[in-house]
């Protein structure tokens, strides 16, 4: 069986839709629809994603016919830790909260009104369109190797979604002892 594959990113989404929308798979051909983003904000590229039809789904959700996550975590057997050792989580931390985010108005919820709440009650440095500090290029390795100065870094999604965990939780905390 042959498989054909649509990825639907921004452009695809706003340019060419309705040739997705018009192509008609040919006999014993698989149609798979791929996506990393999540869900209101596809729809919210294009209202009419509903109306693609395709036979298998492939993104970062559980419940896809394919699950592709940003990555998973899968806990050590009490084999194979060692608990003697011990890590100061702490060396070397000397700011409290960073915050990245480049995406400030393609939010499904009061995130920046959350985020200056919160900044009323206890120091966060933000970077990005959405603050007023810049870490560049993003996601750079001299700007990961930044947020290990923090304790903390403060994930917060544009979209409240079921499986959805974004790929800075992944490339920009844990792999740098940052808690979330």
């Amino acid at each position: 069986m042959d498989a054909v594959l649509f990825g639907l990113s921004p452009f695809t989404m706003s340019w060419s839709f309705t040739n997705v929308l018009g192509y008609k798979p040919v006999a014993n051909q698989l149609v798979v629809f791929y996506s990393m983003e999540n869900v209101l904000r596809m729809h919210k590229w294009n209202p009419r994603l509903g109306l693609f039809k395709y036979h298998v789904d492939m993104t970062y959700g559980a419940y896809s016919n394919i699950s592709v996550p940003y990555a998973y975590f899968t806990p050590f057997a009490e084999d194979e830790t060692n608990k003697s050792e011990t890590k100061n989580w702490m060396q070397g931390k000397t700011k409290l909260i960073a915050w990245l985010a480049s995406n400030c108005k393609e939010v499904f919820w009061p995130r920046n009104e959350f985020v200056a709440e919160l900044q009323r009650h206890m120091q966060i440095d933000t970077y990005g369109r959405c603050g007023n500090l810049t870490c560049l290029p993003r996601l750079s390795e001299e700007c990961v190797k930044m947020l290990t100065k923090y304790k903390f870094y403060l994930s917060l999604e544009n979209s409240e979604c079921n499986d959805y965990l974004t790929e800075k939780i992944w490339a920009s905390a844990l792999e740098n002892d940052v808690i979330l």
